[in-house]
């Protein structure tokens, strides 16, 4: 599906190469856009209004210049400021995007932009934050600290209505083998919950003594 442009001064609506400075300005135009991912290109037009003089429609020679531009930075894996390069991603440039039109609607940019600077530094900031909180949870995970619901060890043990007490002391069971595993290495991360479970296991084997062939 071609993107969408509407003319500045009758508001007419039609694909944006149709606003290009002829025929073969278009196909160029349309060439450059279908390299944008898909998120990219459904914010192009509020971005690329941020490059117009004030009262003015943006030049469209101008306007091809900087989506050309903008497929150049957005298909390369990194983004590169000051000499620092981070593994970018379109989901990145998008939201970068999205940052831009919100911080002009705020009045918090000089406008007209003058091509990709400022959205190349959010972007190299946002990349920055993304791997940094993935590293995070890299090493989350090597501790053995698992996201609360995803993991059999870290699900609640209070059984729900009408289990039976043979069920829940099955789960509580592979709850504390399972936490015993992670503990060998993180010893201290999980002892609390470890003797919260051992309790209960306790309590229900006091209530109902263990039957031959039950687990332990």
């Amino acid at each position: 599906m071609a993107l969408m442009g509407s003319c500045p001064d009758c508001g007419a609506k039609a694909p944006l190469s149709a606003f290009a400075q002829g025929p073969e300005a278009g196909r160029v135009m349309e060439a450059q856009i279908a390299q944008l991912d898909k998120a990219i290109a459904a914010r192009l037009i509020p971005y690329l209004r941020l490059h117009a003089p004030p009262g003015r429609a943006l030049n469209w020679n101008k306007a091809g210049r900087l989506i050309e531009e903008l497929v150049e930075l957005t298909k390369s894996p990194v983004i590169t400021w000051e000499r620092q390069s981070r593994p970018a991603t379109p989901q990145i440039w998008a939201a970068a995007m999205d940052k831009a039109v919100g911080a002009a609607e705020k009045g918090e940019l000089d406008l007209p932009l003058d091509g990709h600077g400022w959205l190349r530094k959010v972007a190299w900031s946002d990349a920055g934050k993304a791997a940094r909180d993935a590293e995070q949870q890299r090493e989350a995970l090597a501790r053995g600290e698992t996201p609360i619901g995803q993991s059999p060890a870290h699900r609640p043990f209070t059984p729900s209505a009408g289990q039976d007490r043979d069920a829940e002391l099955r789960d509580l069971i592979s709850q504390r083998n399972s936490l015993q595993r992670l503990s060998r290495t993180n010893p201290d991360v999980h002892a609390e919950h470890l003797i919260k479970i051992e309790t209960r296991i306790a309590e229900i084997r006091a209530m109902h003594p263990t039957q031959p062939g039950e687990s332990k």
